[in-house]
């Protein structure tokens, strides 16, 4: 099963990530519905580790799907970070910028889950210390409210992948996920369903 879905999820994030893969890759699974015998998981779930690279900066993956989410039409992906969420479906992606709040100095020092449970010696020297902030190359622009897209009415996702195949027959035009790029997206699915073992 993760080597079918996980790979069209993959597909995607590398895409929008720029990404070459993961270094890392862990998962579990078990059969939750189908009990007829088969000794396939019909549920999985993976976390993938993502190394700094100069297209983006280190992240962590979590993946799942199963064979019987009864829910319909949920399939999306999210980008979770310190700046804020994006949410992506086929359909289209809404960018929400709710951030993690930046502490202040003084916060760090006295408030909440702050170093006040430091020794004396330790919260001293930490006050002394100068700040270390460095700028993050990887800043969003600002974005001041929630911004959204939707795919136009009648808008098939399915008719691109078709034309851009036949160009590449036909024509010779160059495909987005030529070999070396589903090397890069095949063989994780594959780690993780050597993780999960044999379902129980």
């Amino acid at each position: 099963m993760a080597g079918d879905l996980f790979v069209h999820l993959l597909t995607a994030i590398h895409v929008a990530t720029g990404s070459l893969g993961p270094v890392k890759i862990s998962a579990m699974g078990g059969r939750r519905y189908w009990n007829d015998g088969r000794e396939v998981y019909d549920l999985i779930m993976g976390l993938l580790d993502y190394p700094l690279t100069t297209n983006h900066p280190a992240f962590t993956l979590s993946l799942q799907t199963d064979f019987e989410d009864g829910s319909g039409d949920n399939s999306l992906f999210r980008f979770v970070g310190s700046d804020g969420v994006i949410d992506v479906t086929f359909e289209g992606f809404k960018v929400k910028q709710v951030g993690i709040a930046k502490a202040s100095r003084n916060e760090i020092l006295k408030g909440y889950n702050s170093v006040t449970s430091f020794s004396n010696a330790q919260q001293t020297a930490f006050a002394k210390k100068p700040s270390e902030e460095k700028p993050d190359p990887f800043l969003p622009p600002v974005i001041t409210a929630m911004d959204q897209f939707r795919a136009p009415a009648g808008n098939d996702a399915r008719y691109d992948h078709f034309a851009r195949f036949f160009a590449a027959i036909r024509e010779g035009k160059p495909v987005k996920e030529d070999a070396a790029f589903r090397y890069r997206a095949a063989p994780p699915p594959c780690c993780a369903t050597t993780a999960t073992g044999k379902a129980k």
